[in-house]
């Protein structure tokens, strides 16, 4: 229901009220609970009174709102005078009114304080004054101040009076709406269909999720956004551990596609524009991934075979609501292919059958549709079922049609096929995305290049895997340095490091030690010719560089019992640079030469 518009004398005057009879305890509940998605439904407004319920868990209170009021602008039939419910309310009525409920909330915390402090000053005033005078005689005039007026909780006779005047009220108004209950709807059965299900969720979370606002008030919504999300699904998790795992499983799966669908349809409204929402792209991947672990998780429990006997309209109708979303016309703010990918690899396995007849709508759909949009997530979830039915060049020709591939779109087959050691199927898999894989440093480090690693140990036979990696050098280089060192390749490694003519401090140290382990002579090479890089530098520093160098390697040849092969070598290369005489004196402050 719509909230009437209040004139700005009357809400300062009832933000005042609050502000100066909120405790500071009612105050941080009053917050908390105006945070809880649905704890405030509106039952009526009009020009004058306005009357909501305030959902406090199972409990719920009627709260009436009356600005024009002078003293009492807010009743709540918890019987407390400026209550938890009461805040609530008002918050509810700031944010619907384009206000920052937080900016008063921080306001009442300002007047508490200041109150505090006034109290403390009279009582510390009070302690330093004289004793009071002798009261006056009877009779004679007396010029005491007025008492200050009771701010005692009212009684339940007034109580009642007030919750009698708004009943009559909305009796005058309400007209064919019947009586008013703020009874919750009534929890399903695991027996009963997923339209009475989805009809649960609608009565129980229609309110959940805030209307419109303002387009200058956007504060704080991302978080009421996921909120929201995580509520229902949460919530229905929680609510339905008794039944069935399977049936549990559908029942969870509708809760987070109602939820979804509610947040598009949030989304869908005109006022909305995600341009005013701060970092709404990340809210939206934060809600589609977390929406990616949830469906894992439902279909952890999901017993499919059990499906296809006992619950076949269930699953039905979650997948008929998941393609409604995925292809709409416009692109849906959230990622709803992701979950239809999710899901349908999964079903296939179980249902070829079905996975033919949602191939015949998607192939009937890209022959009736110009969307270009639409057309890119048909042809994509046609993709996965080529791959599902081992077609996976069909697969690859259309997913890399394109300059752009979503990192997630891809990684789910690679991924898949890792999981099911499909390795050959895995190796066309990555030669097909090869160019995409170059641009994801982190991802090829951390995922792709391990991947690899066990692939390649588990067909050592196939070229192929060698070949591949090739080509992604130099940044596949850690990796296949350490493959080939594993597979007693030592020499090829040491070539390579060679011909790159790296310094030693860029080539990792435990490639160095493993290439010493194997054979000290591979390591010769690179420490002479980085030990004559620094000399050719010719400065005194460079000469020190190159000195620790030249020792290092002395007690390489001394352990490899060649002393006189380095005397030679030594010996040369003074003679050689005889006329730098820095170096001269570095050689001999590092005793290499007399």
């Amino acid at each position: 229901m719509a909230v009437s518009s209040i004139p700005p004398k009357a809400m300062q005057n009832l933000r005042a009220f609050i502000k100066l009879n909120i405790s500071s305890e009612q105050l941080e509940k009053g917050y908390t609970l105006f945070r809880q998605p649905g704890s405030v439904e509106w039952v009526f407004a009009d020009d004058e009174t306005m009357i909501a319920a305030c959902w406090e868990g199972d409990h719920s209170f009627r709260v009436e709102l009356d600005p024009s009021a002078a003293d009492e602008p807010v009743f709540c039939s918890c019987g407390d005078r400026c209550c938890r419910h009461d805040l609530a309310v008002l918050l509810d009525v700031l944010r619907v009114a384009g206000k920052m409920p937080e900016m008063f909330v921080m306001e009442c915390h300002a007047a508490a304080k200041n109150q505090l402090r006034q109290e403390t000053h009279k009582e510390l005033a009070a302690a330093d004054e004289p004793p009071a005078a002798p009261s006056a005689p009877t009779g004679q005039k007396q010029t005491a101040e007025a008492e200050p007026l009771s701010w005692e909780p009212l009684s339940p006779e007034p109580l009642a009076a007030v919750v009698s005047l708004a009943e009559a009220r909305m009796d005058k108004t309400r007209g064919k709406r019947g009586k008013l209950t703020f009874s919750q709807p009534v929890f399903p059965e695991p027996e009963e269909s997923a339209a009475q299900w989805r009809a649960y969720f609608r009565d129980r979370f229609h309110k959940a999720l805030m209307h419109s606002r303002p387009g200058n008030y956007m504060f704080g919504l991302g978080s009421e956004l996921k909120g929201f999300y995580y509520h229902v699904v949460e919530e229905m998790a929680d609510e339905s551990k008794g039944w069935p795992p399977t049936v549990r499983g559908l029942f969870v799966l509708h809760a987070q596609l109602y939820a979804m669908e509610a947040l598009e349809q949030f989304f869908a409204q005109p006022s909305f524009n995600p341009s005013q929402i701060y970092g709404f792209s990340q809210i939206t991947k934060e809600l589609a991934s977390a929406a990616s672990q949830h469906i894992e998780e439902i279909l952890a429990v999901i017993n499919m075979e059990e499906v296809q006997t006992r619950y076949n309209e269930a699953m039905k109708e979650a997948l008929e609501l998941l393609r409604l979303n995925t292809f709409t016309p416009t692109p849906p703010h959230l990622d709803w292919s992701a979950l239809y990918q999710t899901l349908w690899g999964r079903i296939f396995l179980f249902s070829g059958e079905w996975g033919a007849e949602e191939r015949t709508r998607l192939e009937e759909l890209q022959s009736q549709t110009s969307n270009d949009s639409l057309l890119t997530r048909v042809r994509t979830s046609l993709a996965l079922f080529d791959f599902l039915d081992g077609k996976d060049e069909a697969a690859l020709a259309i997913l890399t049609a394109h300059s752009s591939l979503p990192r997630d779109r891809y990684m789910y087959y690679v991924n898949h096929l890792y999981d099911h050691q499909a390795w050959s199927r895995l190796l066309v898999w990555l030669r097909g995305l090869t160019r995409f894989l170059r641009r994801e440093s982190y991802l090829l480090n951390h995922e792709i290049f391990p991947m690899w690693l066990n692939a390649a140990e588990s067909q050592p036979e196939e070229p192929g895997w060698i070949e591949w990696i090739k080509l992604l050098l130099p940044q596949s280089q850690d990796i296949y340095t350490i493959y080939l060192i594993e597979n007693g390749d030592a020499r090829q490694v040491a070539h390579m490091l060679l011909s790159q003519g790296h310094p030693i401090y860029y080539i990792d140290r435990d490639i160095l030690r493993l290439l010493e382990k194997t054979d000290l002579r591979l390591v010769l090479p690179l420490y002479h010719q980085d030990a004559e890089r620094y000399i050719l530098e010719k400065n005194r520093q460079s000469y020190k560089q190159a000195v620790r160098l030249l020792k290092k390697l002395a007690g390489f040849y001394k352990k490899l019992k060649e002393q006189d092969r380095w005397q030679l070598y030594i010996g040369q290369l003074a003679e050689r640079h005889s006329r730098l005489r820095a170096f001269q004196e570095e050689l001999r402050r590092g005793k290499l030469i007399q």
